[in-house]
């Protein structure tokens, strides 16, 4: 299960959707900080190039760790996912509260990952799941870098607590099932792509990795069937362009 375009997508969602515990109830922050750090992080989401002068400048008046975490998102909206990282590592380093220690140096795992960086992803993702040692989210994050090793198995086992805390985690079951068909043990994939598929019937990804399922095992009917209806009901999305790729393998291997 190496990290394919949807799952990019994913953790790139998640590493600018994120907003610190501080930003909606930390009683010893002033509201009007609150508000800014809010507005800055829509920019960092919207408008990069503008949050990211909006968080220099906070940065410049000593708008601290608010003002470094949304520049930080910044570099991750642009692409900069090594100095994100770096932003994420040194923010998490000054943090005194080990929750919101835990949720940045998550981020900087995920920016790492976006990089490429597998050994530092794991490290800090690592270092998070020691902080949160029962965080479904971080869970999730971590066992999509193992997967990224090839470490199958250790991934299987950060899902397995994820489904032991969130059993019905239709993300969790089709990371999972990617696992297991990586492995050669389409038993037990297709288990969980079925459990997903009742979950949330027309989940693209889930369609997605059936159809690579049926292919794997010699469905191409099956295959096909999955592949068509994830660019159908998907079709800007990263899942759709894989689809479609292996639309074009599944019609090159044809008679």
């Amino acid at each position: 299960m190496t990290l394919r375009p949807p799952q990019a997508a994913f953790l790139l969602a998640l590493l600018t959707a994120a907003l610190l515990p501080f930003a909606a109830g930390a009683q010893t922050v002033p509201e009007t900080a609150k508000q800014r750090y809010r507005d800055c992080m829509q920019l960092a989401r919207s408008d990069p190039l503008n949050g990211q002068k909006e968080a220099d400048a906070w940065i410049k008046e000593g708008g601290g760790g608010p003002a470094e975490h949304c520049r930080a998102v910044v570099d991750a909206t642009l692409g900069r996912y090594e100095s994100a990282a770096g932003r994420f590592e040194k923010l998490a380093d000054s943090m005194k509260d080990s929750e919101q220690r835990a949720r940045v140096l998550g981020q900087a795992g995920q920016a790492w990952m976006l990089a490429g960086n597998l050994d530092k992803a794991y490290e800090d993702q690592s270092r998070a799941v020691t902080l949160l040692p029962n965080d479904p989210d971080l869970l999730v994050d971590r066992s999509l870098i193992l997967a990224s090793q090839q470490r199958y198995w250790d991934a299987i086992d950060d899902l397995n607590k994820v489904l032991d805390l969130r059993p019905d985690s239709p993300e969790a079951l089709i990371f999972r099932a990617s696992a297991y068909r990586l492995l050669k043990v389409p038993e037990l994939a297709k288990e969980d792509i079925t459990r997903a598929l009742t979950l949330v019937p027309d989940h693209p990804e889930a369609l997605l990795e059936r159809g690579l399922l049926s292919a794997d095992t010699g469905d191409k009917e099956g295959a096909l069937k999955d592949l068509q209806k994830v660019i159908e009901l998907a079709p800007d999305s990263p899942a759709a362009d894989v689809a479609r790729n292996h639309l074009a393998a599944l019609s090159a291997s044809k008679g």
